[in-house]
């Protein structure tokens, strides 16, 4: 695909960006009395469960449209 090198960079700078934006957001929310209490493995844990659960039922579609053909590994 031809600027796909283009494409791959503009996704991760948007990708640090907004996981710049993220913690920020997570450090401003938390007081700083709290932070002994507020438990950021289990966040951490649950917004990577949602992710899971609500992204994966995304890829057969993608196969299915071809924007992200898959195949097994050899």
């Amino acid at each position: 695909m031809p600027g796909g090198h283009a494409i791959g960079d503009i996704f991760t700078t948007l990708a640090a960006i907004l996981y710049a934006v993220y913690s920020t957001f997570l450090k401003v929310q938390v007081p700083e009395e709290k932070e002994d209490d507020f438990k950021y493995t289990w966040f951490l844990g649950f917004a990577g469960l949602f992710n899971a659960v609500l992204i994966l039922p995304l890829f057969p579609l993608f196969h299915v449209v071809g924007l992200e053909p898959f195949s097994w590994p050899n």
